[in-house]
C-alpha cells in the first residue's frame, strides 16, 4: 500500500514547530510526533531506536516556503492592479490571511491560486516520495 498522498501533503505543509511527522517505511503510515506530548515523544523515540532505517522524517516547509509560493503565484497574475494589491498583502500585518481574503474578492484568481497551490503541493509530495524511495 502506498503512502497516503493527501496525508503526506498535509504533513509537508504543516508549519507547526511542535508537531513533526515521520513515514514508516514498512507500513507506509504517517506517524505524528507532538513535542508537547511527552508520551508521544518517548513512543516515537523508542520506535526509531529499535530500527533507525525504518522511519523517514517528513521535512518541515522552510520559514519562507509558503511566502515564496505566494510570490511565485503573484508573478503569474495578469491584472496589474490585482497583482499590486496581492503584493501589498505580503508586507501586511497578517500576510497569509490578507492574501487569502483578497483572493476571495476575485473568484477566477482564487481558482487559479488553488490550482497553483495544489500543483506546488503535488510536486513537493512527488519529490519527497522519489527522494525517499517510498511508493
Amino acid at each position: 500500500m502506498p503512502v497516503d498522498r493527501d496525508a503526506l501533503a498535509k504533513a509537508l505543509a504543516d508549519p507547526s514547530q511542535t508537531i513533526h511527522y515521520m513515514v514508516d517505511r514498512t507500513t507506509h503510515k504517517i506517524l505524528t510526533l507532538n513535542l508537547d506530548d511527552k508520551r508521544s515523544v518517548v513512543d516515537v523515540q523508542q520506535r526509531v531506536a529499535a530500527d533507525k532505517s525504518r522511519y523517514v522524517q517528513i521535512p518541515k516547509i522552510k520559514g519562507r516556503g509558503n511566502y515564496e509560493e505566494m510570490e511565485r503565484f503573484i508573478a503569474t497574475v495578469q491584472d496589474p492592479h490585482f497583482k499590486q494589491a496581492l503584493t501589498r498583502t505580503l508586507s501586511g500585518h497578517r500576510p497569509f490571511r490578507e492574501f487569502k481574503d483578497l483572493l476571495e474578492t476575485k473568484p477566477k484568481e482564487k481558482r487559479a491560486w488553488e490550482k497553483f497551490h495544489q500543483d506546488t503541493t503535488d510536486k513537493r509530495v512527488t519529490e519527497f516520495l522519489r527522494a525517499t524511495g517510498l511508493p
